[in-house]
């Protein structure tokens, strides 16, 4: 394969949404509604072929339906990214969580989720998992605001390389802080830690940071560094995995 194309690959794998993701990150998907009642529908679908010395195929698709009413709000994510030159599959990876969330309090949130995903270059046949806990409010001063999440978690998951299936009960929590240091920066930042109650050596790490300049009303430029490590992957799978991106956001 040459440079061109070797470039080529490691663009869509960098640049893809949720490339290294085995751990959803909701917290940036969350929007912000003025009103008690409101819906959000995002649909992305994008498809390429090419053929010089190899045929090279690429799909992928992003959906987001939000709905909130009053103190009550569902979100469903769907995502899927596959990347296939010649008889090589260099990303075969999707997912799909619901998440219903409901505010007791000012400062706490009742959250109930599932989520199932498949990853082939981690080497997930399939990972399906449901939880249920509670979100904190820490502090909200305008831009400024930060969240607390604790769950418990059951998970399946079946290895793709081997018969080896997993029945799991985890701890799921996260930390969620955003800050504005000037009117057209903002930085926001989420960390999950995900250990098994009967193993706390076994556990996930991921983090996701992003930088957001906002250069007009419309136009902001956005550098994201996502990392996530697992102390127990499946088998030939690498323990950690980490994304760079830049993108520019236009808002018409």
């Amino acid at each position: 394969m040459s440079v061109k194309q070797n470039l080529y690959f490691l663009l869509l794998m960098f640049c893809s949404s949720q490339a290294i993701a085995q751990i959803v990150n909701v917290e940036d998907k969350r929007s912000q509604f003025t009103d008690s009642i409101q819906w959000v529908e995002q649909l992305e679908l994008g498809a390429s072929f090419t053929k010089n010395k190899k045929e090279v195929f690429s799909l992928t698709g992003k959906a987001q339906i939000e709905f909130v009413y009053y103190d009550k709000s569902i979100i469903s994510l769907t995502n899927f990214n596959f990347v296939k030159a010649g008889n090589e599959n260099f990303v075969n990876e999707g997912f799909q969580h619901l998440r219903y969330n409901s505010k007791i309090k000012e400062w706490l949130t009742f959250e109930l989720f599932g989520q199932v995903q498949y990853n082939e270059r981690a080497n997930i046949a399939i990972r399906a998992l449901a939880g249920t806990g509670f979100r904190y409010r820490l502090f909200k001063k305008e831009a400024d605001k930060a969240y607390l999440g604790t769950s418990y978690m059951y998970e399946f998951e079946e290895e793709s390389e081997v018969e080896i299936k997993h029945y799991n009960h985890r701890l799921s929590t996260y930390f969620a802080l955003s800050w504005q240091p000037q009117p057209n920066i903002k930085i926001a930042s989420t960390s999950y830690y995900q250990p098994l109650f009967t193993n706390p050596k076994d556990y996930r790490l991921s983090s996701q940071t992003a930088v957001i300049f906002s250069f007009s009303e419309r136009l902001d430029f956005k550098t994201t560094f996502s990392i996530i490590y697992d102390s127990r992957t499946a088998i030939g799978a690498p323990k950690t995995s980490y994304r760079f991106l830049n993108s520019l956001r236009y808002r018409f």
